[in-house]
């Protein structure tokens, strides 16, 4: 078991604000490529902008990621539901041909799906990273007080 385990997880207030300023970059390339998002996960998205925007407000403060964490997981979620299910309406290519255009949707989602794959292994990693720094910098600090 690693040490970061045993830490609930947490990113400073700089890095809450890094998380969700990323979560909106995304989402308006999205946007750009015109690709409509459903309404649980425009709302999810909009929870975790709104808790970066107070977390920008409040300046410094040793604000949990709790929050943020919740709706970035309900995000990442629902969105990742949204993409399998617009694959699989539209994988029955082998027994009804697919218009040209349910061909271009099942391939976009495809896709985006797999960039969104992609980015929340690359979110996961950094997390764990951050854990696993925190980590040491506590129980590190724990053997330094304990040594006379």
């Amino acid at each position: 078991m690693r040490k970061a385990a045993f830490l609930a997880r947490r990113l400073p207030p700089s890095g809450c604000i890094v998380a969700g300023t990323k979560l909106a970059a995304h989402r308006e390339a999205l946007k750009s490529k015109k690709i409509k998002l459903s309404a649980k996960v425009d709302t999810s998205i909009q929870s975790v902008l709104g808790a970066t925007e107070a977390l920008q407000a409040l300046g410094s403060t040793d604000a949990t990621m709790t929050e943020i964490d919740r709706g970035t997981d309900r995000c990442i979620g629902a969105f990742g539901s949204v993409l399998d299910s617009i694959v699989r309406a539209f994988d029955h290519e082998g027994i009804l041909p697919l218009s040209d255009e349910e061909a271009a949707r099942r391939a976009d989602a495809a896709l985006v799906r797999s960039e969104f794959a992609e980015l929340a292994e690359r979110i996961e990693r950094e997390l764990k990273r951050m854990d696993d720094a925190a980590a040491d910098a506590v129980f590190g600090r724990q053997r330094e007080r304990r040594t006379p």
